[in-house]
């Protein structure tokens, strides 16, 4: 019986330490705008968009997955056709595929837009009361094309273009020099 009772007493004392320290490892904490019109006003920019791409790099150490949209609808604070937003590599990362469709809700940082989970960012497929709820969005203003930055290709074709270029010079100067 004594075997039994410091058993139990053991059990208690262990279930009541692992119970009374937090759990690092949780799940987003948020606050999710209860409305479109709430999100609408939180927000610094919101539009819709498709991810043309998507690239993993660093802010100030920290990890982000950074997505390049090509906009389509814009509600607030941004005039771009194209723009990069990041979302960071935490518990609150929003999760952009390529070719996707999105409504982004996004906030600004130091110039970078970042979307989370804790916020009303969704496919486009399922916010389809978002949008009846926003109306009517904007066209983008500004034409931006991100492509080059985007696409490795480009840099490939520029610099075997300025190899080209540079080769034809030298050849150019060489026979030149040789006629003399």
């Amino acid at each position: 019986m004594k075997g039994i009772t410091s058993t139990l007493i053991t059990s208690c004392l262990f279930l009541l330490l692992i119970v009374s320290f937090p759990n690092n490892a949780e799940a987003c904490d948020c606050d999710i705008p209860k409305s479109a019109r709430e999100g609408l006003e939180q927000s610094d920019a919101v539009f819709t968009g498709k991810v043309k791409s998507i690239k993993k790099t660093k802010i100030d150490g920290e990890a982000f997955n950074e997505a390049w949209i090509e906009v389509g609808e814009i509600w607030k604070g941004i005039k771009e056709s194209q723009i990069v937003v990041y979302t960071s590599w935490s518990s609150c990362q929003f999760e952009f595929q390529e070719g996707e469709d999105y409504l982004l809700y996004s906030y600004q940082v130091s110039g970078n837009y970042y979307v989370t989970n804790c916020g009303r960012s969704n496919k486009l497929s399922g916010a389809t009361m978002d949008i009846d709820q926003l109306g009517p969005g904007m066209e983008a203003s500004v034409y931006v094309n991100l492509a080059f930055k985007y696409n490795k290709w480009n840099w490939i074709f520029v610099s075997f273009c300025i190899v080209l270029f540079a080769g034809g010079i030298a050849t150019y100067l060489i026979r030149n020099n040789n006629k003399k």
